[in-house]
């Protein structure tokens, strides 16, 4: 694999242009707005890239002494359309989130299942009033939990799906 002189990001074999950067990298493509990166939304070639960056972490005081317990930083590049305004993710970190998060749904469906079944095993508990009495409110919260765990999944599922199409959109209809 290559990499791009401009921003050192690994190349595929036989672009034209860099993903992370947009700079063109192989001198057989000819210089002319077809072969540029634009914008999805208008197709304006009139774009930048843009970082967003988040820290999170806790900071606490122990005896008079600041000290911090945990920072992590995420930083995520997008392309900016400076003519519509159009904001769209640029392709290495689209690809590297989806990396991340291709198995999420099913660890959370597999939760799910485990308060369900969890939950089935306390109806088969509840043979008098007294038990009965006791666990209603674990069996409720695993209910809760089961629920709550299935619905999480499908919506990481979706929004997988969703990072899918985007990273194919752009791959077809952004560099060409």
């Amino acid at each position: 694999m290559s990499k791009c002189p401009k921003c050192n990001a690994e190349l595929s074999e036989g672009v034209a242009f860099c993903a992370s950067c947009g700079a063109q990298v192989s001198a057989a493509a000819p210089q002319t707005n077809a072969n540029k990166l634009h914008c999805p939304n208008c197709k304006s070639h009139n774009i930048s890239i843009s970082t967003e960056s988040s820290v999170t972490g806790a900071v606490t005081a122990s005896h008079g002494r600041m000290s911090t317990t945990s920072v992590s930083n995420t930083h995520r590049n997008f392309w900016f359309c400076s003519d519509c305004g159009t904001k769209f993710r640029n392709i290495p970190n689209l690809e590297q989130e989806i990396s991340k998060s291709k198995h999420t749904h099913i660890i959370l469906w597999i939760i799910g299942a485990v308060c369900a079944f969890f939950s089935i095993w306390i109806i088969s508990q509840m043979d008098n009033v007294f038990a009965g009495v006791i666990f209603v409110p674990i069996l409720i919260t695993a209910f809760v939990a089961a629920a709550v765990f299935i619905i999480m999944g499908f919506v990481s599922k979706s929004k997988l799906a969703k990072m899918k199409s985007e990273l194919e959109y752009l791959k077809t209809n952004c560099f060409n």
